[in-house]
């Protein structure tokens, strides 16, 4: 995934909500769609990356949009370079010291936790 200065994550709970807002987003602001689709049954989540002003005014569109279904967001706007590589599950190969574990209900508040994790 190539590196955005600013990343904006909506979860949603329905996927037909989600499609829309997806549109609504890439619409608003000249952005990258880097993930959209179903992350369970009934959960659809909209990953887009890019400037920090176009992200945030994509992001302020899609919640308006998709208020109604909206069940986590995250804007992440000077979002840490590994955090690219973690949204997509890229395993790292060399061994590490220690673990951590994070467990959430929504994958927005995982987002969230792992750029705060890697900044702290």
């Amino acid at each position: 995934m190539p590196e955005y200065p600013a990343i904006a994550l909506i979860e949603l709970s329905s996927i037909a909500a989600g499609m829309h807002t997806a549109d609504a987003m890439l619409k608003k602001a000249s952005l990258a769609m880097v993930k959209a689709g179903t992350v369970q049954r009934g959960r659809y989540l909209v990953l887009v990356g890019g400037s920090v002003g176009a992200v945030n005014e994509s992001y302020a569109e899609g919640l308006r949009v998709g208020a109604h279904a909206v069940l986590d967001s995250v804007i992440l706007p000077e979002v840490h370079p590994a955090v690219h590589d973690a949204v997509l599950g890229t395993r790292l190969s060399e061994p590490r010291d220690a673990l951590g574990v994070i467990e959430t209900s929504t994958v927005a508040a995982v987002v969230h936790a792992a750029d705060a994790g890697i900044k702290a």
